[in-house]
């Protein structure tokens, strides 16, 4: 019954959007606008499919929660990079349910110009670089034991 009852509450408020929108802004969310501009389109739809580097659940030994780890390799400064690596994130919670750690680790020589965090309204977002270039190249040549 209540499904019925949200449905017409949801039907009401699409039949009269523009005065009750302009209640909600005004007086419910207290929000005072010089201008609200209506968006030619509404459905935040796009038709994506995304294939992540590398994703792997982790189970930490310490008890807490499991995750997804995730890694992209970049090779040249991407300034879609934060874009993408929170659009991933938004994907990886949908589709496993678990929260996620995300890397890129930039392979690039020229100077890292990527940006990895973001400050919005009600969410703070950021993933962590690691540039290649800062470590010794020798401990890559012992990956064989890190397998252990």
């Amino acid at each position: 019954m209540a499904k019925k009852t949200t449905g017409q509450y949801d039907r009401i408020f699409k039949e009269n959007a523009e005065e009750i929108y302009a209640l909600l802004i005004k007086a419910l969310l207290k929000i005072d606008a010089s201008q609200v501009e209506n968006l030619a389109q509404s459905d935040i739809q796009k038709t994506i499919e995304r294939k992540a580097d590398f994703l792997k659940k982790i189970v930490p030994t310490d008890g807490s929660p499991p995750y997804i780890l995730h890694i992209e390799i970049q090779s040249d400064n991407d300034d879609a990079m934060l874009s993408r690596m929170i659009l991933y994130k938004s994907l990886i919670f949908d589709r496993y349910g678990l929260d996620s750690k995300q890397f890129v680790i930039y392979l690039g020589t020229r100077e890292l110009t990527m940006k990895s965090e973001i400050l919005l309204t009600n969410c703070i977002y950021s993933y962590q670089i690691i540039e290649i270039k800062r470590y010794d190249y020798e401990m890559f040549l012992q990956a064989s034991t890190l397998k252990k």
